[in-house]
């Protein structure tokens, strides 16, 4: 499209002044014979996803796998050695590009599990093999800032100051040549600090790793049948291994216990989580806890849907899974959580004929397309699924402007516009395209005029703010008014209708110290700033939008090649009219017109104010250094 295209288009990106639908689809079923009941999934860097199953594959030990966005499945690795078979949890992927997993407590030479290393093509190694006193682990681990691994262990040895042996487990660093040591014992000095820590580990922003305890804490636990007394704890441990224990969970409140899985950290700083039981109904809970250990309960779960881990969308929600006996089919859900505590239903489970969408799903993810990705038990072969949900809510667009002046108000033919609205996209960040003829479909999203697919420049949403520029198509002209709609992810907006009309004439601008400067080239395209103003009898090329209507105007979404526009706008610069040598449509670019103007003698030097006049309609005041 061009180097001036794009950073024009970034010129157009500013803060934009439900219900929803979703589409789960089955991307694989797992017969039993290429693998059986897969564990959760990872994203890779090439964007396929990568996870491994507790059975089937050639040996019956369970598999390593890939399976692509569209559904294309490889077996890479069949486990099934007595030292590396039927791997538990989630992978990570190294910043060396490999992938790293866990066996569990009967593989091994001690029959405590493994760490493994599998590169990206299959290929195995046994990085560590867990010893008696190590103890066995129960979740996945993460790659710390200091290039190290940590995780933990539900019941690694240690002993207390009274010379018992405690069981309670540890926190362990590994090196990335396999050298494992204890970071963290628990139960040294008391059941305070919590014990058997089954939900995994993350570094948050201060570089301190957090994580929870399944049992131990402060105080008594009516249910709890285990060695460590207690409810649980949420911890926070330092890269150096002093440990603080941050909040302990109580059987006598309505604050949940037992948490399972590790908490994550949101947008907002804080820390969130959930706990397997307990709570106001005794099924569950999600919690909010602050760096300082203030405690927050935002939701109780009832019978059967004792809650996983939780993700944070893109939308800021957060999202997670009840694998149990939840869902109107009792076969689980998935449901998303507003920072604020309001909880919905995003998909129950055995909603398609047979259970072919599964059963009892695992932890979720969400991929670089906005879609969420994971896994379930059952299916339509009964050892379980990879699903993709499309989730989006209903779109709406609230304004079309024109895209360098942002001034609404109508459509012009042939100019480059920018659709402001909610939810009119599942990507992130500013994106662009990059091909000519432009797409009339980029990423998950399209752009309806009367009805028809319009050609797309760029699709944005950042901090929530969204909009998508794209080109009027030339045949508008032929209307009064054009009916305007986002289609995202399959889903399309309510249309607004917005009058056609003759010109609206944008300049492309930019600021710099509370000053707006247009897009004014020298004749040999060096831009004109402070530092390279124009100079009186010089001509100086303008570039806008929404000039109208060319002689002989390309097809849409095709780049321009001079086409002079039918009429010629008046420019004025400094408050004098210019003489304009040249109107049309910038060449090698889409919806980009170009005028041609001679900056007037005898003007001031310093900054000199132009505007572009076409149909009785006056652009945007823009400034102009001039020598």
């Amino acid at each position: 499209m061009g180097k001036l295209n794009s950073a024009l288009l970034l010129l157009c990106t500013a803060t934009a002044v439900a219900a929803q639908a979703q589409t789960l689809t089955t991307l694989a079923s797992f017969n039993g014979t290429n693998t059986s009941f897969p564990n959760a999934l990872i994203e890779g860097n090439d964007g396929n996803f990568y996870g491994t199953t507790d059975s089937g594959g050639a040996n019956h030990g369970g598999t390593f796998f890939k399976i692509t966005p569209a559904g294309v499945l490889t077996a890479m690795y069949s486990f099934g050695a007595a030292s590396n078979i039927e791997p538990i949890g989630g992978l990570i992927q190294a910043t060396d590009g490999n992938f790293y997993g866990l066996t569990p407590g009967n593989v091994g030479t001690a029959r405590n599990g493994t760490i493994f290393k599998i590169t990206p093509a299959g290929a195995l190694t046994t990085v560590h093999t867990f010893t008696d006193t190590e103890g066995a682990p129960a979740a996945g681990l993460v790659q710390a800032t200091d290039g190290n691994f940590y995780g933990t262990t539900i019941n690694g040895l240690g002993t207390t100051a009274k010379g018992f042996t405690t069981f309670a487990g540890w926190i362990f660093k590994l090196t990335l040549a396999g050298t494992l040591t204890p970071l963290y014992i628990f139960g040294q000095t008391s059941q305070a600090d919590g014990g058997s820590p089954q939900g995994g580990l993350i570094q948050a922003r201060d570089g301190n790793l957090y994580g929870t305890t399944s049992q131990g804490g402060t105080g008594t636990c009516a249910d709890s049948i285990q060695l460590v007394v207690g409810c649980g704890t949420v911890f926070r441990a330092t890269l150096g291994g002093t440990e603080t224990t941050l909040y302990s969970f109580l059987s006598s409140s309505n604050g949940g216990i037992s948490p399972i899985a590790g908490p994550i950290q949101a947008t907002d700083g804080n820390f969130y989580g959930t706990t397997s039981t307990g709570g106001a109904n005794g099924y569950g809970t999600i919690f909010k806890i602050t760096s300082d250990g203030m405690l927050t309960t935002l939701y109780s779960f009832g019978y059967g849907c004792n809650p996983g881990k939780l993700i944070q969308a893109s939308d800021g929600n957060l999202y997670g899974i009840s694998p149990y006996f939840c869902g109107s089919h009792q076969a689980g859900m998935i449901f998303s959580i507003t920072l604020g505590g309001t909880l919905t239903t995003v998909y129950n489970f055995c909603s398609q004929a047979a259970c072919a969408d599964g059963r009892t799903p695992s932890a979720l993810i969400q991929g670089t397309d906005g879609n969420f990705y994971g896994t379930t038990s059952g299916g339509s072969n009964s050892h379980g699924t990879v699903f993709k949900l499309v989730l989006t809510s209903v779109p709406a667009v609230t304004a079309v402007v024109n895209g360098a002046s942002f001034v609404g108000g109508g459509a012009v033919p042939g100019e480059i516009a920018t659709a402001f609205g909610t939810n009119l996209t599942s990507s992130t960040g500013i994106n662009l395209t990059s091909s000519l003829p432009l797409p009339a479909t980029f990423l998950t999203d399209s752009l309806m005029v009367n009805s028809q697919p319009v050609a797309l420049f760029a699709v944005d949403n950042v901090n929530g703010q969204q909009q998508i520029n794209f080109q009027v198509p030339w045949e508008v002209a032929s209307g009064p008014t054009a009916n305007i709609a986002v289609v995202n992810n399959g889903t399309t907006s309510a249309s607004i209708s917005v009058p056609v009309l003759a010109a609206q004439p944008g300049i492309f601008n930019y600021n710099v110290g509370g000053n707006t400067f247009g897009a004014i080239l020298h004749a040999n395209f060096q831009l004109a700033d402070s530092a390279h103003p124009a100079k009186p009898g010089e001509t100086v090329l303008i570039y806008c939008t929404g000039l109208g209507a060319v002689l002989s105007p390309p097809a849409d979404g095709e780049p321009g090649n001079g086409q002079s526009t039918v009429a010629t706008p008046v420019v004025t610069i400094g408050g004098t009219k210019a003489i304009v040598s040249f109107s049309g449509l910038a060449p090698g670019f889409v919806g980009l017109y170009q005028v041609n103007a001679e900056v007037p003698e005898g003007l001031t030097a310093g900054n000199q104010p132009v505007a572009v006049e076409l149909a009785g309609v006056s652009s945007n005041s823009v400034l102009l250094p001039v020598l």
